[in-house]
């Protein structure tokens, strides 16, 4: 198995494609049989941590540098002396996504039409797992995104077609509780009677 000396992230852009060495690549893509997606587990050997990423393409820089977007990289654990794995995965049972609850951690994000964008984004991923942070480039600099929730697994692929996705706002001021007039208490019998007769005591005095 081999094991990268270095792990660069890439870009800005919300993408889970890694670009490998074109001799691991080729070692690695003789395991899948003709699959559409070439789906793989980047692991941090040092603290077990993986994300499922996929195959995009290799180079002939070295044997040694894997390319990776960075906001994966802040999820497995980055160091100048961290090993990598990488591991075909297992994508058989995995369900596709099919409800997303994001989280902008943002207040700008509420001002502009945020389905569209994330749609747009999810666009470049080919899976997604609840309770990640993700960067949306929507601003000169980007929002970051916490996943709250997926449906119908934690990890779920995603596919051609409509996903729906639900958006926690946190930054919404609570409007005060509307106050209502007290309902008067019904008077009791006693105090009804002690009524009755100051009101007769009055009339004859």
């Amino acid at each position: 198995m081999f094991y990268s000396r270095s792990l660069y992230g890439e870009g800005p852009e919300l993408s889970d494609e890694i670009i490998l060495p074109s001799t691991l690549f080729h070692q690695i893509i003789q395991q899948f049989n003709n699959e559409s997606v070439l789906y793989v587990n980047l692991i941090n050997t040092e603290n077990n941590i993986q994300y499922m990423v996929t195959l995009t393409a290799s180079h002939h820089d070295d044997n040694y540098t894997i390319y990776a977007p960075s906001w994966i990289l802040d999820i497995i654990g980055n160091s100048d002396d961290s090993i990598y794995d990488i591991q075909k995965a297992d994508v058989l049972d995995l369900p596709v996504a099919q409800r997303i609850v994001i989280k902008p951690l943002d207040p700008r994000a509420f001002e502009m039409d945020l389905t569209t964008y994330f749609e747009m984004a999810f666009m470049n991923l080919h899976s997604i797992q609840e309770q990640i942070t993700i960067p949306m480039d929507i601003f000169e600099f980007p929002l970051f995104a916490y996943v709250s929730k997926v449906e119908p697994a934690p990890l779920c692929r995603i596919v051609h077609g409509e996903v729906q996705v639900e958006f926690i706002n946190e930054f919404q001021e609570e409007s005060p509780p509307e106050e209502r007039p007290s309902t008067p208490i019904p008077p009791s019998a006693e105090e009804r009677a002690r009524q009755v007769r100051e009101s007769w005591i009055r009339r004859f005095q």
